[in-house]
């Protein structure tokens, strides 16, 4: 399918907190995701696209999709994304570097881009999936970061990675969701 290609050299480090990546171009073996036979409003309901692999994180990853509306609507639209990867990992070395969440964003010479998001090993994850998601919107709509700095729309940390309003928002109305469909799910019937 794609074969063997050079990474361009742009990768990008979205972090949610912390330090920027160092980026740097690499030979890489990308394969095409498989197709996705389900309709996209189907298949982030009960299940994660063919396209997003939550390894460990699946059960949670799940249940999440069930809970959130903002974190389903992220999952279609990178489900319809056939050259899109994205897969999920979980690291207790990020606490040690002050940082919850990363994902690092490589575009290859092919078309495709790989997305790897790396969340801290905690209990909760649906603001940080839910940001990092957004993140990754983000680069597909073609978001400028600086120019998004320029409309006070982000801003530089002091690491010299970028942070967005429309990630962090992202990122709390998936928990406000979550809260909502939690109460309901325990009221008495």
């Amino acid at each position: 399918m794609f074969g063997r290609s050079w990474l361009r050299g742009v990768s990008m480090a979205i972090w949610w907190l912390g330090f920027p990546a160092i980026s740097h171009a690499a030979q890489a073996t990308v394969t095409a995701p498989p197709d996705i036979t389900a309709p996209v409003s189907t298949v982030c309901e009960s299940s994660p696209p063919l396209n997003i692999d939550p390894g460990m994180l699946r059960s949670t990853f799940v249940e999440l999709l069930q809970r959130s509306e903002t974190l389903r609507r992220q999952c279609a639209r990178i489900a319809a994304t056939p050259t899109l990867r994205v897969t999920l990992t979980l690291s207790a070395s990020l606490s040690e570097r002050g940082i919850g969440a990363v994902t690092n964003i490589d575009r290859f010479d092919t078309g495709a881009i790989r997305a790897d998001v790396t969340l801290l090993l905690s209990r909760d994850y649906l603001e940080m999936l839910a940001h990092e998601f957004e993140h990754i919107l983000e680069q597909l709509d073609g978001v400028i970061l600086r120019d998004e700095v320029a409309l006070g729309r982000a801003w530089r940390k002091e690491s010299g990675s970028f942070e967005t309003r429309r990630a962090a928002d992202a990122g709390m109305r998936a928990l406000r969701e979550y809260a909502r469909q939690t109460a309901r799910a325990r009221r008495p019937r």
